[in-house]
């Protein structure tokens, strides 16, 4: 390889003759500036995506916590629906699992009650 290949941009998806970026330790970044700017900024709306979404399943949690709290009656600890009205789930029914990420954040949301 010689000295031009090496400091060239390594974009993956088409060949890009563009010199790559240099860190602030002296050393080369794999990419163009161009091509670096487009990564840090999908990389950024992935990110904002994400957080959004975890956000949202915090207010679900939030909600069906509150909910869940709205079922009993603190001054008798007693619950406010009849539990001869309520229906066993049956075993056999195929119940919708969570992710790992849901099942982390699940467990992190229960430990902070």
């Amino acid at each position: 390889m010689d000295k031009h290949e090496e400091d060239t941009c390594t974009y993956t998806y088409k060949t890009c003759g563009n010199r790559r970026t240099i860190k602030r330790d002296g050393s080369f970044h794999r990419l163009c500036e161009f091509h670096r700017k487009k990564a840090n900024a999908l990389q950024k709306a992935y990110a904002t995506k994400r957080r959004r979404e975890f956000h949202s399943l915090r207010e679900l949690v939030k909600q069906s916590v509150q909910v869940g709290r709205d079922c009993i009656d603190n001054n008798t600890n007693n619950t406010l629906f009849d539990l001869d009205e309520v229906e066993p789930i049956a075993l056999s029914s195929q119940a919708a699992g969570f992710s790992d990420e849901e099942f982390a954040y699940l467990c992190l949301e229960l430990q902070l009650l």
